[in-house]
């Protein structure tokens, strides 16, 4: 049984040669581009979310500017303003309640005291004082509130999407190129 698998394969083989009229076969592709770095290797995704920039500077890439006011200050010139004056509305009302008309312009805000100090009738050194220090305390927070609204922060800020999308060599099928976006959500 060998024996005739061996002579039924057996005999020259013919070497098959291309026919004269086909084209040659055409080159393999070219090699493919090296691929930028991963996404969070992008100088947005590892940067910090901001970064302190004045108008004229340049925006590095994956920062957009922004104005943003001073919330510190404007929280704490509200408070101590806010806090001030109400005591004097509460003390220039049990004033008033009491038949002392002469503590009306405490209602003011920030130069009420400053007028008291002209209306009451009897005033010694220790009452002059705390009524400049209620006017002063007032006004050094309404300055307060006032410069936190208006000399705003000027910022960059992370774009969230700048790091998640990025533009990448891609191929849309054989012997294509392209550029496609490449992220996630």
């Amino acid at each position: 049984m060998l024996v005739t698998l061996v002579s039924a394969t057996g005999g020259s083989a013919l070497a098959q040669s291309a026919p004269a009229d086909l084209p040659p076969p055409p080159p393999p592709p070219p090699a493919a581009a090296a691929a930028p770095p991963p996404y969070n290797n992008y100088p947005a995704a590892n940067g910090p979310r901001t970064l302190e920039w004045e108008p004229g500077e340049t925006v590095p890439p994956g920062y957009v500017p922004r104005t943003q006011i001073r919330t510190g200050l404007v929280i704490a010139g509200a408070s101590v303003f806010g806090g001030v004056w109400l005591l004097n509305v509460l003390a220039a009302s049990i004033a008033v309640d009491t038949s002392q008309g002469q503590a009306i312009p405490l209602f003011i805000p920030i130069i009420g005291p400053f007028i008291a100090m002209g209306t009451f009738r009897s005033l010694q050194a220790t009452d002059v004082f705390f009524l400049a220090l209620d006017g002063l305390v007032q006004a050094g927070g309404a300055a307060m509130l006032i410069a936190g609204i208006a000399a705003p922060r000027h910022q960059l800020i992370r774009d969230r999407y700048a790091s998640l999308f990025l533009p990448m060599p891609m191929s849309f099928g054989r012997g294509s190129a392209g550029v496609g976006l490449s992220g996630t959500f």
